[in-house]
């Protein structure tokens, strides 16, 4: 292998020389210094945090670009592993990428999260020995989160913990993602390869347009309307009836004004809600079925999120309820005692 390909191929991302300009000591020839006196390595990490439709031929893909990577450098050692964890807690270790072109997607458990390894030792005519690099890429699943909501599923009474609720759904909703970690000592070598990672992730279709993350982002958004509004709608009712009215007459006055904002506001809530809804309807559609880290299980997490719309809206008017009672009945008190 020659120590710079002449591909000239979109898919490959050369490493330039550097060359020190205007004989000034270049950031590279520091970096060698530096890696050959303390014989450290950095490392570059980086998230993509938007969940995309990653399938099996997409992994195979950036396995395939990173082999096309490494051909323009003079590879002395490499190895290359690949690491597939299942809801169902089963694991698969792949000694070789070639490996994961064989697998029979027909019998394929629900995807937690797919691993890449990619050690190799690099040699430049420029430096006395071989560097070892190492580059890891983690593929998050959003269903593998799923295995995280039964935890939280009691049963059909509604009554889960919110906490154990919001958790879980944290993890669906910040799944999906890739996250891209190289171990270096040059860092052009190691911002190149990332840079082929991120042509690699940009070319990927985004999951905006799913159900399951849809469902995610609108229980989120109809739980915050929740919490938002009947906390606000409670503290003007309990400040209504608190700071008016010191006679029998003046509390009933003050009863219908109260029951009266709750009527408004829970009208107002239900808009508020339903255009939450409409919005987010416009990005509902189906998940392909070839898809090897999103399955099915979509009917489960509905069916949840349908029962905690139900005990939120309990809540949200119990809570104005007891707000308004709370209320009434101590200006009653004050009015029975002061006469």
């Amino acid at each position: 292998m020659s120590n710079l390909s002449t591909n000239t191929d979109d898919d490959f991302i050369q490493v330039p020389t550097t060359v020190s300009p205007d004989g000034k000591i270049s950031f590279k020839a520091v970096q060698e210094v530096y890696a050959t006196v303390f014989r450290a390595e950095e490392r570059l990490i980086k998230k993509f945090l938007k969940p995309a439709d990653i399938e099996l031929n997409n992994i195979i893909d950036i396995c395939n670009k990173l082999e096309q990577y490494l051909e323009q450098f003079i590879i002395v050692a490499s190895s290359k592993r690949a690491t597939i964890s299942y809801r169902s807690g089963q694991v698969d270790e792949f000694a070789d990428w070639n490996r994961l072109k064989l697998i029979d997607r027909s019998k394929i458990d629900i995807t937690k999260k797919v691993v890449l390894e990619l050690d190799f030792l690099l040699s430049r005519s420029e430096q006395k020995k071989p560097r070892n690099y190492k580059i890891q890429i983690e593929i998050d699943s959003i269903n593998g989160s799923y295995g995280k909501l039964p935890s939280s599923l009691a049963g059909d009474n509604g009554d889960e913990s919110d906490a154990d609720f919001f958790s879980a759904l944290w993890h669906v909703r910040r799944s999906g993602v890739v996250r891209f970690t190289i171990e270096y000592t040059d860092y052009m070598i190691a911002s190149t390869a990332l840079a082929v990672v991120e042509k690699w992730y940009a070319a990927i279709p985004k999951l905006e347009n799913w159900d399951s993350f849809a469902k995610a982002q609108k229980i989120l958004n109809y739980r915050a309307v929740d919490v938002f509004t009947s906390t606000l709608t409670a503290v003007i009712c309990l400040w209504i009836t608190l700071s008016h009215g010191k006679t029998i007459e003046q509390i009933h006055g003050t009863t219908i004004a109260a029951c009266s904002i709750l009527i408004l506001t829970a009208f107002f809530w239900k808009i508020i809600n339903d255009f939450c809804e409409w919005g987010l309807s416009k990005f509902h559609s189906s998940p392909p079925s070839s898809t090897i880290i999103i399955t099915d299980g979509d009917s489960q997490f509905s069916s949840y999120t349908q029962k905690k719309q139900k005990s939120g809206a309990w809540k949200f008017f119990t809570s104005i309820a007891g707000s308004i009672f709370t209320g009434i009945l101590s200006k009653l008190a004050i009015a029975l005692i002061v006469g």
